[in-house]
């Protein structure tokens, strides 16, 4: 992402992402915080760790896809957006903030095929200071994706989320933080899990290494609903501004 502060109230940007999909690298990594922590491994332990594979069936128990590999999941698109601060936030109130993305799909997954591959979002963020070393940050936001069918299954066209974080600033150049996620339920109609929000905690730290460079290292786990969203994810992130 490249970003530029017009005002001191207007930011616009442009960023392009990509979503590269293999399966199992981290198997091992994950079988082992498991027996750590002495949780269950819900069967990891019984299949040949670092494989994927998506199997789907018919209401009469035929498979009607099997496919052994994620990489027909790729995807991958170019963002335009832009935030703008409403209030500065005082002793009182908190700052405020909203943001509008438009995203533009030059990538798709595999089967599918449409003309106009365009998404839009718009977030609406609340930061506040309590303390010297105190922080809590929240946004809400709403998503509106044109294609909502894939591999036989039919998704909701629009997807609300939700982000709460804590923040302690341990020095000026170092903080710590607690971040929690909750995403509505991706998979239109009653299909299990699938149909349920998603939800994440986020353990991590900020840290400036430079006057210009900040480092983000984060550790994520789905604590609630274990299975609609990432058992376990690792966040890296550089931030330099020029």
């Amino acid at each position: 992402e490249l970003r530029y502060g017009v005002t001191p109230r207007l930011l616009i940007g442009l960023g392009y992402n990509y979503r590269s999909y293999f399966g199992g690298g981290m198997d091992g990594f994950i079988q082992g915080f498991h027996d750590l922590f002495n949780i269950e491994q819900q069967g990891r332990d019984e299949v040949p760790r670092n494989q994927s594979q998506m199997t789907f069936y018919d209401s009469a128990g035929n498979v009607v896809i099997d496919r052994r590999s994620a990489s027909s999941l790729q995807n991958g698109g170019i963002s335009f957006f832009g935030k703008y601060i409403l209030h500065n936030g005082n002793r009182l109130w908190p700052a405020i903030s909203i943001s509008g993305t438009v995203k533009y799909w030059t990538n798709l997954a595999d089967d599918i095929d449409i003309d106009d591959p365009i998404d839009f979002g718009l977030s609406l963020g609340l930061s506040k200071r309590w303390t010297d070393r105190w922080y809590t940050y929240f946004s809400g936001a709403f998503t509106y994706h044109v294609e909502n069918e894939f591999l036989g299954l039919k998704f909701e066209d629009t997807i609300f989320s939700a982000v709460l974080g804590l923040e302690w600033r341990w020095r000026p150049t170092l903080s710590f933080i607690v971040q929690y996620l909750a995403i509505e339920g991706a998979v239109d109609g009653n299909f299990g899990q699938l149909s349920d929000p998603s939800q994440e905690m986020t353990m991590g730290l900020k840290w400036k290494f430079v006057d210009t460079s900040v480092l983000e290292l984060g550790v994520i786990e789905n604590m609630i609903n274990h299975d609609n969203s990432p058992d376990f994810g690792l966040h890296v992130m550089v931030t330099h501004q020029f």
